[in-house]
Order: C-alpha cells, then structure tokens, then sequence
C-alpha cells in the first residue's frame, strides 16, 4: 500500500460566510498550491451560519465571481452543499452522523427539488460540480438516487480508509477534522473556515510545511477506489467501527444514564 495521502475539504462556502476567515486559509492553501474541495451552499438559509459572516461578508455577485476564480483559475473543485442548509429533519440517514438534515427522511419530490434547484445555481453561474457534500454529513438512499439521476455520482463523504463504490456512487470517505499524519489510507481533513481560530490556521500551515508532497485533489482522491482486497476489507473494518459508535450513540442519547462514549462529536 501507499503512504498516506490527504485532501483538503472547506464545508460551509457561501456569500455571508465569515470572509476574513476563508481569505486566511485561502491564503495558506495557495502558499502551498493546494487546491481543495469546497462547499457551496446555494441559497443559504441558515441564520447560524449566515452569522458568522456579520462583519464581513460578500455582495452576492462578487462571492460568485471568486467561486469562478478559484474553480477556473485555481483548480478547485466545488461540492453541491445542500441547497439552503436548512434542517428539516431528525433523521440520521446512511451514516447516522447527526439527528438532524436537510435531505434524510424527505420525500425523493422534495429532495429532487431541492437538488435540482440547488445545481441549477451553481450551473447558472458557471460552476461544475464535482461531488455532492450533505449538510450534517446525513443522506439516505434517496438522496443517492435523485443525485444519480441528475448527473452527480461521487459524494465527499462516507467511511473508510480509502475511497470506494456504494449504492452505485463513488463515495470519498471523511473521517478527519483537523490534519494529523497517518501511516496509509487517503483521508480528507474536514475545515470549517467559519469557525476557525487561530491554532487552526497555524495546524493547516505546520502540517502543509511538512505534508504538503502527500496532499491530492479531490479528483484524484475520488479515482483511486479501494482496489485490492486488503483495501476493501479495512473499508470494513472502519465502516463497522463507525456504525457501531454511531448505535451506541444514539442508546446514549435515549437513554442518558448509560455512560457509553463520554466526548467525541
């Protein structure tokens, strides 16, 4: 097997994100030349998130302008990111990350609506979708379908150590959420430049000054599918490790007074 290598992820991309913030890690990505997947939020409801960007957001025609800069002359690649970002369910999806989405446990006429609507924007405005990136981390079966069924088949997502096939999609797992040096396995480092402090940015920079010869696109990532049995077979090894956490979870929280997995989000 390979040496480990990495793939740098932004969720949350939108034009009242916290500016100041994306600039600075754009800055440290560019320092090195690496070129990220993000995600864009087409029609960003959240109020959450829309305040973050309070005291330095974008007008909406120039946020769209940049998202065509780092795409076309950058090499970025861009994730459909839900379509509002609104949560309108308690389901848990395939991967029973979080009881909360925007898509798991909606009818596939809702989803398709909103998948539709979603993509429409980013196309209208001159993107190209690399993969699909749930809000939550939380999608279900259906999802799957309506997205197949408009053309986008890789989802930036998922457990294991190694990119794989499902539910006829190619799935590039993310399990990290800050950069740490593994010995094999191709893993995507989850960064959410609204909320970053500044010991993130400086852990991003120390570990690109090190790593950055490991570091991969997300095109790259996505082609390079588990490809031998010992491959497939930790893909499940880690998937079940992931499941059961994510059971034992959910007992926790009906039932508070079992203390199983104490911390972790």
């Amino acid at each position: 097997m390979r040496k480990a290598n990495y793939v740098f992820r932004l969720d949350d991309v939108s034009f009242d994100m916290n500016l100041a913030n994306f600039q600075k890690i754009q800055s440290i990505l560019d320092k090195y030349d690496v070129q990220p997947i993000i995600g864009v939020i087409p029609c960003n409801r959240d109020p959450k998130l829309a305040g973050y960007g309070k005291d330095s957001r974008m007008e909406e025609d120039s946020f769209w302008l940049m998202v065509q800069n780092l795409q076309r002359d950058k090499g970025w690649a861009i994730a459909l990111h839900g379509y509002d970002h609104v949560y309108c369910s308690n389901k848990g999806g395939i991967l029973k990350t979080h009881e909360r989405s925007e898509f798991a446990g909606l009818s596939e006429a809702e989803q398709d609506r909103k998948i539709s609507l979603g993509k429409k924007i980013l196309e209208d405005h001159g993107l190209q979708i690399a993969a699909f990136m749930a809000p939550a981390h939380t999608f279900d079966k259906t999802t799957l379908k309506v997205l197949a069924a408009h053309g986008i088949q890789t989802v930036t997502d998922g457990f294991g150590l190694y990119p794989y096939r499902k539910h006829g999609m190619t799935f590039v797992p993310q399990i990290m959420a800050r950069p740490l040096p593994m010995p094999f396995g191709i893993f995507t480092i989850c960064l959410h430049p609204n909320t970053m402090r500044d010991k993130d940015f400086e852990r991003v920079e120390a570990f690109l000054s090190e790593y950055k010869r490991d570091v991969i696109s997300f095109e790259e990532a996505a082609a390079r599918t588990a490809d031998c049995i010992l491959k497939k077979l930790l893909n499940l090894f880690v998937r079940w490790c992931f499941s059961t956490r994510a059971t034992l979870k959910m007992i926790q929280r009906k039932f508070k007074n079992i203390p199983l997995l104490r911390g972790g989000a």
